[in-house]
């Protein structure tokens, strides 16, 4: 009897271990909905697509071994039982920040869309819940709709790098010139250059 409840704790004991090193082996990612001040010009429905192709655009570019992210459902269940309206303080970072450790996330990414008189002002913003501070921010501008989708993908691509370079250090550095090359100095997968609004691929 003994013999059977020792090998019982110790199961539970390497469980417990298993799972402590599961949940600080990679970072977990939070991406809210965007605060979205157009609602008389997008309905919910075209915001969940665009919160979406944010998530996409950034899942491809990080490695899930180092990033976990968390899924949409999740988050807003998440949102839900914790009776938290990130709308109620997405311009606060102090707030933002709280958001994200309530959902357990080591980061939080929040953006928001607004107008500016004919242009549609885009804002994108990185923080890290464990310390506070904003890594990193982005924003875009357009004029139609129809580009939005471009836009946040843009910043998304900027966001996603800045979020590696803070969890394993590594950045490629990116000269731009009129003319001559450019040089990536680190090994790359899935790489885009946006020159003169254009994405050109990139791959050994």
């Amino acid at each position: 009897m003994k013999l059977k409840i020792l090998a019982v704790f110790c199961s539970i004991l390497m469980l417990l271990e298993a799972t402590s090193f599961a949940k600080t082996d990679s970072a977990v990612l939070a991406i809210l909905e965007i605060n979205n001040s157009l609602k008389d010009e997008l309905q919910a429905d075209h915001i969940k697509f665009l919160t979406d192709h944010i998530r996409t655009v950034i899942r491809k570019r990080l490695n899930p071994d180092e990033v976990q992210i968390m899924t949409r459902e999740n988050t807003m269940v998440m949102l839900e039982q914790n009776n938290i309206n990130p709308e109620s303080c997405l311009t606060e970072s102090q707030c933002e920040v709280d958001i994200g450790r309530n959902l357990g996330a080591g980061y939080i990414i929040t953006s928001e869309l607004i107008r500016f008189g004919k242009k549609l002002k885009l804002i994108m913003k990185l923080h890290n819940t464990e310390n506070g501070g904003l890594i990193d921010s982005a924003s875009g501008e357009t004029e139609h709709i129809d580009t939005l989708e471009t836009e946040f993908e843009k910043m998304a691509v900027k966001i996603s790098g800045s979020l590696l370079y803070d969890i394993t250090g590594n950045r490629a550095e990116i000269i731009s010139s009129n003319e001559g090359t450019v040089t990536l100095l680190d090994n790359l997968k899935d790489v885009a250059l946006y020159l003169n609004d254009q994405t050109t691929p990139y791959g050994p």
